[in-house]
């Protein structure tokens, strides 16, 4: 930590590159991967279906690094969205482990980012508002 995030400039792609590698050369079965793999994936410095799915793997370890991405009402809805995607895979899958988690925190924070009082610095965004109704279908 961190990996390079220069992503601009004359160097940018290769910076990308390298920290690309480097996010995927780590072990999912470790949970000290979680911290790096959320602060780049939520962070916006690297997207995709790859390192969704590679946090979801890691899964428990993740959650407690994602659940500040779903409580904070200033955080940009396209970052909240990620955290979203990967908390309901995270979630369905451990529902058990994480114990009133999932009732008690995510699914609640779900319901009202969904809400009409909810009053984000930043607007809902479609993609946010489909990751909150998909997750949530899955949990209840």
């Amino acid at each position: 930590m961190p990996v390079p995030d220069g992503f601009r400039g004359p160097t940018g792609h290769r910076d990308a590159e390298e920290a690309i590698n480097l996010l995927g050369s780590l072990d999912r079965n470790d949970p000290r991967s979680a911290e790096v793999l959320v602060t780049y994936y939520c962070g916006g410095r690297v997207g995709g279906l790859g390192p969704e799915m590679a946090l979801i793997k890691v899964g428990i370890p993740a959650v407690p690094y994602l659940i500040p991405y779903l409580l904070d009402d200033t955080m940009r809805s396209g970052t909240r969205s990620r955290a979203i995607r990967v908390l309901g895979g995270i979630a369905e899958q451990h529902r058990e482990e994480l114990g009133g988690i999932v009732e008690h925190i995510i699914i609640p924070r779900l319901e009202y980012i969904l809400s009409d009082e909810f009053e984000s610095k930043y607007y809902v965004s479609s993609f946010e508002e489909k990751a909150a109704r998909e997750a949530l279908d899955r949990l209840k």
